[in-house]
């Protein structure tokens, strides 16, 4: 729809027409937008990298049961 060019906020407006949303208001929308997607981004960044670390100490784990059971082995 065409927007009339000097319009008065004042006055309630057709909806769908014009929004009367100041802005700042939608700068500071796009802003805090974008800040919840980078932290987003990088929870679960951080959220991959703790499950890395402890399927990796998990498999360390394993490995010094496998030894200390290779040794009682050894020893009988």
């Amino acid at each position: 729809p065409l927007v009339p060019p000097l319009v008065n906020t004042s006055i309630l407006q057709p909806v769908g027409l014009v929004s009367t949303v100041d802005p700042m208001q939608q700068i500071a929308a796009q802003q805090l937008a974008q800040q919840q997607a980078v932290l987003q981004a990088y929870l679960t960044q951080q959220q991959q990298q703790q499950a890395q670390q402890s399927f990796l100490a998990q498999h360390q784990q394993q490995q010094v049961l496998q030894a200390q059971q290779q040794q009682q082995a050894v020893l009988q």
